[in-house]
């Protein structure tokens, strides 16, 4: 497991802030997509968030049949703008694309740190069918940020109960995903988020689109759940910007729209 570290100036030293992006993609549209996750990285700088995570692939859209001529390497220059914005800003970024590997295309979240060093987390379950376009990862990514170990994972990892279980063990604190859930699947999978984390006594958050991706109607509703159960969750429909930080309390949010 690969661990990476470094001071934030986007969040408050000392003082650990999540972002959860809830926003529509363009279809095939890398550029302007990136475009509005600059916008929205803006928005959650000025919240002071620590970290911004964003939607499954999010800067392609949910397309799995242009994910081969869409496909990113973490070194693309396309990816510079983020990059820069990461470290100027000083705050992390998840990001998510179809990443061009020896063996395939896998759906991947590319995480822009402070430093200004690129890796990538690449989704460990497909969803059934998704193996036509992509292949899977293998490998699990933590990040270290103001004293909350943060765990990824990727849309259809968090239905198999061994990968949060996995980063338990491995001292998770917190357990984010970017996802495309649908209406009908909602109500199970944010049932079983919340399960998580009961069992696990983590955050467990998502970032879900809010428009119709790939063909699929999407939930919104990005949320982030406690141990006692739901902190908070966006609109099924409008852009906005969910954020969970830790006080002296526990857990608290805000919504703030982009």
């Amino acid at each position: 497991m690969l661990y990476l570290t470094g001071d934030l100036k986007g969040g408050v030293m000392g003082k650990f802030k999540l972002a959860l992006a809830q926003l529509p993609s363009v279809k095939g549209n890398i550029e302007r997509n990136i475009e509005s996750h600059i916008h929205t990285v803006k928005v959650a700088v000025r919240k002071k968030a620590s970290i911004v995570v964003f939607p499954e692939l999010s800067l392609t859209g949910y397309e799995p049949d242009l994910a081969e001529q869409l496909a990113l390497k973490i070194d693309d220059p396309q990816l510079s703008p983020l990059a820069d914005l990461a470290a100027n800003c000083g705050v992390w970024l998840v990001v998510g694309a179809p990443i061009r590997q020896k063996n395939g295309i896998a759906i991947g979240s590319l995480v822009f740190s402070p430093q200004g060093e690129i890796s990538v987390y690449l989704k460990i379950h497909l969803h059934p069918g998704e193996e036509k376009w992509f292949v899977p990862g293998s490998e699990y990514l933590s990040l270290n940020i103001e004293g909350e170990t943060v765990a990824l994972a990727i849309c259809a990892d968090v239905c198999n109960p061994g990968h949060v279980a996995t980063y338990e063990k491995q001292g998770a604190s917190v357990y984010v995903a970017g996802v495309l859930i649908t209406p009908m699947g909602y109500p199970e999978d944010s049932q079983q988020l919340a399960n998580y984390a009961l069992e696990h006594n983590l955050l467990v958050a998502i970032a879900n689109f809010n428009q119709p991706t790939g063909g699929y109607s999407t939930a919104g509703c990005s949320a982030a759940w406690g141990p006692e159960g739901e902190i908070v969750s966006a609109s099924d429909t409008a852009s906005q910007l969910v954020c969970v930080e830790r006080d002296d309390e526990g857990w608290c949010s805000e919504i703030v729209s982009l």
